[in-house]
């Protein structure tokens, strides 16, 4: 049997290896099991509410929605979903002293595939959206409008939950769903934060031509005499047109470079800390097949990631100011705004 065909029968499927394979069940112990149960159960509720009333804020104004709305729909949606469904079968095998049904094995093995992979593609395609926002601001609408945009989401989740699927229902096609899962998992994990830290190179670019542009008004100012009959515009008026720029940056939001520059390290940082944990717990799984330190510490990390669900709504969706702005019950309306 090779490393993949391993995978295949132990990741999640306790019965699997029980019967199979002969190893022992894994049990997390006891006082461990109820704590991180405890603490990932109020993290459930948490999640699943503020992302739901996310949801319906952004879902009541369908017909305002920008690209980016939609794409924070998605993050906020994976989240909801994972919340709701993978989530509690996390804790039922944190505090399972003994080998699961078979039903249960299989519905768990479809959620976590489903759910983890929907989850890190949201968050790579709002990343991959930021950056066409802030590399390309004037070709942006081109390539990125609102049907491409509900294909590009609705193919990512049929991929996610065929995937899922063929891995807890078809034995034949499972060694090439897990494949598959693995790739695509860790593919977008290395991508994204490259993206994010491609994007802070790229404001603190704009920042820096914004200030040598800055010095050349200043100098072009002091060597001319104005004219009676010159305007000059309010500068509450230049302030107000830039951060009423469209969210999907078709206009460049030069006075918050500085401010999406530390955004966009937060984001990098508690996605790496989120997700490494169990990215590579999985891949020492797939070289090395130690069920035992597998199972002992991956229902733990996995239940730790639902505490990044919980800080998703303020690192990316409160930061969009319109969002914000509508879901606080302020008067600009969804798509008005930047994001900072």
């Amino acid at each position: 049997m090779d490393m993949y065909s391993n995978y295949n029968v132990s990741f999640h499927n306790d019965t699997s290896i029980e019967h199979e394979t002969g190893l022992e069940f894994i049990t997390t112990p006891a006082v461990i099991a109820i704590v991180v149960s405890i603490i990932d159960g109020v993290l459930i509720l948490f999640g699943a509410t503020i992302n739901l009333a996310i949801i319906i804020t952004i879902a009541s104004h369908h017909r305002e929605l920008k690209t980016m709305d939609l794409f924070i729909l998605n993050l906020c949606l994976s989240d909801f979903v994972s919340s709701i469904f993978y989530q509690p079968l996390v804790i039922t095998r944190l505090l399972a002293r003994s080998a699961q049904s078979g039903i249960h094995t299989g519905v768990f093995k479809m959620a976590s595939f489903t759910c983890l992979l929907a989850d890190c593609a949201a968050l790579f395609l709002v990343t991959f959206d930021k950056y066409l926002g802030i590399r390309f601001p004037f070709r942006y609408r081109t390539y990125f409008r609102k049907q491409n945009v509900v294909a590009i989401i609705t193919c990512a989740w049929v991929i996610a939950t065929a995937i899922g699927l063929t891995f807890a229902l078809c034995d034949q096609a499972a060694k090439i769903a897990g494949i598959l899962y693995g790739l695509l998992l860790l593919i977008m994990f290395i991508i994204t934060p490259v993206l994010q830290v491609a994007s802070f190179f790229v404001a603190k670019r704009h920042e820096r031509r914004i200030q040598r542009m800055g010095k050349v008004v200043a100098n072009c100012k002091c060597t001319r005499k104005p004219k009676p009959t010159d305007e000059i515009p309010s500068t509450d008026n230049i302030n107000s047109e830039i951060a009423h720029s469209s969210i999907n940056n078709s206009k460049p939001v030069h006075p918050f470079t500085s401010k999406a520059a530390r955004t966009i390290t937060l984001l990098t940082v508690v996605f790496i800390t989120s997700w490494s944990p169990q990215i590579v717990l999985n891949v020492y799984f797939m070289i090395t097949s130690d069920g035992k330190t597998f199972f002992r510490f991956i229902y733990l990390f996995v239940a730790f990631q639902q505490l990044h669900v919980c800080i998703n709504p303020f690192i990316y969706v409160f930061r969009t100011q319109c969002i914000r702005n509508k879901f606080f019950g302020t008067r600009n309306e969804i798509g008005d705004c930047s994001v900072h």
